[in-house]
């Protein structure tokens, strides 16, 4: 992380989400652990998606404080204040749950929402 913040004063927010940069066939469930790191640096909102390429193999007597591999990060947005997201409660929703909401200040708010591609089968 040293290379995305110059100094630890600069970081106003840091978040693990559920949130992805993709959306696949395999990736259809919803995740239980963080797929992404939200970091607002200066009010850059950065997100450190979670490196799967490579081999992710589960075993029980791994530490628990072991670091997640992140891949570099893509900038959201600028001039953010604040950032939530919604509750898991509706899975009909998909967009809604993997909303990002920002609070811009003067900008006002801003939502960031994951666009996933068209199901064919339901419109043929």
């Amino acid at each position: 992380l040293n290379n995305y913040v110059p100094h630890p004063v600069c970081v106003t927010g840091l978040a693990l989400s559920s949130l992805k940069t993709e959306y696949g066939a395999k990736n259809q469930h919803i995740a239980k652990e963080a797929e992404s790191l939200l970091l607002n640096v200066a009010g850059k909102l950065l997100m450190f998606p979670r490196d799967n390429t490579g081999p992710q193999i589960k075993e029980n007597n791994l530490p628990k404080n072991k670091p997640l591999p992140f891949c570099p990060p893509a900038m959201v947005a600028t001039n953010v204040e604040n950032m939530w997201t919604s509750s898991r409660v509706n899975v009909e929703k998909a967009q809604l749950m993997e909303a990002l909401w920002l609070s811009c200040g003067a900008q006002g708010m801003k939502v960031w929402l994951p666009l996933y591609p068209r199901d064919e089968s339901k419109h043929n």
